[in-house]
């Protein structure tokens, strides 16, 4: 795996919790916590004081997929995107229209989908709203890479919410 890209992907995600796991020692248990160092030759994670050194390979981000958004943050994409009441109503329907949840559940999926058609959010918050899902940990493309296929990232479980 390319290093670049993957010192990128993290850097990406400042608030995002890594897990790490010992390939050399698989029956030790994984640690988790803040990445505060991935260079070429080392990741160390911060577990609540506690420092873990690891390969950067051993290394991987803990990320929420995005079919599980909270109300919340859906809530927060729908004000970003700042999409006139005429075409909330045009879109979501007259009934609806003031369902920010759902609007921003949408967006946020349409994102994924067309990464930022400016026909349906605009460039400019596009961009907003991908760096807002980003913040919260949220799995994305990544420069047109699937970052899970590519090692550098793993769901979190329901569990580790």
């Amino acid at each position: 795996m390319n290093n670049e890209l993957r010192m990128a992907a993290f850097g990406a995600y400042p608030n995002a919790t890594a897990i790490g796991q010992d390939e050399r020692n698989p029956h030790f248990p994984a640690d988790t916590g803040k990445i505060v160092e991935l260079a070429a030759y080392k990741a160390t994670i911060d577990n609540n004081g506690e420092y873990y050194e690891f390969i950067p390979d051993e290394v991987k981000l803990l990320l929420t997929p995005l079919s599980r958004i909270t109300d919340e943050h859906a809530i927060e994409v729908a004000k970003l995107a700042d999409i006139s009441e005429a075409e909330r109503k045009y879109r979501h329907g007259w009934n609806d229209y003031d369902n920010y949840e759902r609007i921003g559940k949408e967006i946020a999926q349409d994102l994924i989908e067309d990464y930022g058609d400016p026909c349906k959010v605009g460039a400019k918050n596009a961009v907003a709203i991908v760096d807002y899902l980003r913040s919260k940990s949220y799995l994305l493309p990544f420069r047109g890479v699937d970052l899970i296929a590519a090692g550098i990232a793993v769901e979190k479980g329901v569990g580790d919410e």
